[in-house]
């Protein structure tokens, strides 16, 4: 080797060696992926095409953390104060509460499973995004679009879409006023493509951008399960990315900037950064600018920060031994078959006020829920649980007041799957277990996931939404109908109490 050219190496291995090791495992350079653009075209529109759908509804996802890592961490962890907590407050009162969709849909010639319960609400309108369907309705429940999902993305172009259409996530931004869905696609676990979907105004019945990415040049390439977050000014997607249908690439983090997603002139320009180091990572939804993501180490969980197409881990937090990881076989009442309580993975993670919120589902002696709170060194958390049902699929949302809601299904041998909230007010104390639709009957399906939602009103920022699913009567004999169920969770702001001066 040349002097030269030693000399050239020598400042390159310098500046690797002083980079944090999360910095250098990022494999690819961020890089903006090809998209094609389908016609505009209304809800309307859309639901009078006569569309084909697959004969298997089911999508298996594949095994989570199946490439745990030790040692991967860059600091050492601060141990959270965790806490069980108590049955401690009422739940505030649930208003109002209305079916969104169901499976088998009319005249539909297969079932689909499981449901992956999306949502978002806006100021006239709530959006449920579904494996089988898109359902817009107002705020009290009224029926204003409803059409499979396979009717949403058909396009007369030639643009190709796979045989299945699968992981919505769908968001309201309410600084915009607009809507974003996405969505996977792929063919029999190969040829994967992300679908991203924009609505042209503040009405999700009306005009919708559509758009397939295609995020490799190698057929063997799929994607699984998404998660969305938004920032001021990005939109941030992550999913697991295979080769040859079963190998584990790493996570794939695409990140979309708000003015082009929003523009009416340009299409959106989609960056993938792609990570095997750190395989499953979580986005977090924040009001400031920065890209942050979570991984899971074991129990602990790692927070990094997306600068510059690298991830520069900035936090390390570990709980106390109150719970453990792992996946959970569920009981349910009428039936010795069990449901899928899930993985204990990072469902949503949000920064509200400074304070970063995150809820997982783990174990104990039950499959419970896991809520931390982390406010600089301050790592504080809820073990919430019930010694007589499981939880499972659990969402959060915060308000403004510093309020919780946390909604998940929940099951046990005397208790069909059912939809279920849980408040933590603004002093951390917890409410009582509550049932906001009762489940209708068993349910043969093992997969029950993947997710549910729950959200903040954007009207008051005090009050909650929560999309949760429950099992629905048998149709024709069979087993295995799901609906998904929305509830307004009214949450008022205190009083202001005049203060008379003399």
């Amino acid at each position: 080797m040349s002097r030269l050219l030693m000399r050239n190496l020598v400042p390159l291995a310098l500046f690797l060696l002083a980079l944090p090791l999360a910095a250098q495992r990022i494999d690819s350079v961020a890089h903006t992926l090809p998209v094609e653009a389908m016609p505009p075209a209304t809800l309307d529109e859309l639901a009078r095409q006569v569309v084909a759908q697959p004969l298997n509804g089911r999508h298996d996802e594949r095994p989570r953390h199946t490439r745990r890592i030790a040692a991967k961490s860059t600091m050492a962890p601060v141990v959270a104060d965790f806490v069980t907590a108590p049955a401690a407050v009422a739940v505030p009162v649930v208003a109002r509460g209305f079916r969104s969709s169901f499976d088998p849909l009319p005249a539909a010639t297969a079932y689909f499973y499981p449901p992956d319960a999306a949502g978002a609400v806006g100021p006239h309108h709530v959006v449920g995004a579904y494996n089988n369907s898109l359902s817009v309705q107002d705020r009290d429940g009224k029926q204003l679009a409803f059409l499979s999902i396979f009717q949403f993305w058909k396009s007369e172009t030639s643009l190709q879409l796979g045989n299945f259409i699968f992981d919505p996530r769908v968001m309201y931004d309410a600084v915009n006023d607009r809507w974003v869905l996405v969505m996977l696609t792929d063919f029999n676990e190969v040829q994967g493509a992300l679908l991203l979907a924009v609505s042209a105004t503040g009405d999700p019945a009306g005009v919708w951008r559509r758009y397939r990415v295609n995020v490799s040049t190698n057929p063997n390439i799929d994607l699984d399960f998404t998660r969305m977050a938004m920032t001021a000014d990005q939109i941030v997607i992550t999913a697991y990315e295979y080769e040859n249908v079963d190998v584990l690439n790493g996570a794939d983090i695409f990140t979309i900037a708000k003015s082009g997603a929003y523009s009416d002139t340009q299409t959106p320009a989609v960056v993938k950064t792609q990570s095997s180091f750190f395989p499953d990572l979580t986005p977090v939804s924040s009001s400031d600018t920065t890209v942050r993501l979570l991984n899971e180490e074991n129990e602990n969980l790692l927070q990094f920060e997306l600068t510059g197409g690298h991830l520069v881990q900035t936090g390390s937090y570990a709980p106390p031994a109150s719970f453990f990881i792992n996946s959970d076989a569920c009981d349910q009442l009428g039936t010795s078959k069990q449901l899928d309580c899930g993985d204990s993975l990072l469902h949503y993670a949000i920064v509200r006020d400074g304070v970063l919120w995150v809820v997982q589902k783990a174990s104990a002696d039950r499959s419970i829920i896991v809520v931390w709170k982390i406010a600089g060194t301050s790592v504080k958390g809820f073990v919430i649980g019930d010694p007589a049902a499981d939880y499972a699929y659990p969402s959060l949302a915060v308000n403004r007041l510093g309020a919780a809601l946390v909604g998940y299904s929940t099951m046990s041998p005397s208790m069909y799957a059912s939809a279920a909230c849980r408040y933590i007010d603004p002093a951390g104390n917890v409410s009582v277990p509550a049932t906001v639709k009762s489940g209708e009957d068993w349910n043969g399906n093992y997969r029950w996931g993947d997710y549910s939602t729950t959200l903040v009103d954007p009207l008051d920022d005090t009050s909650f939404w929560t999309l949760q699913t429950y099992a629905a009567p048998a149709v024709g004999g069979a087993h295995i109908s799901w609906a998904t169920w929305w509830s307004y969770v009214q949450v008022k702001a205190p009083r202001v109490r005049a203060v008379r001066h003399p």
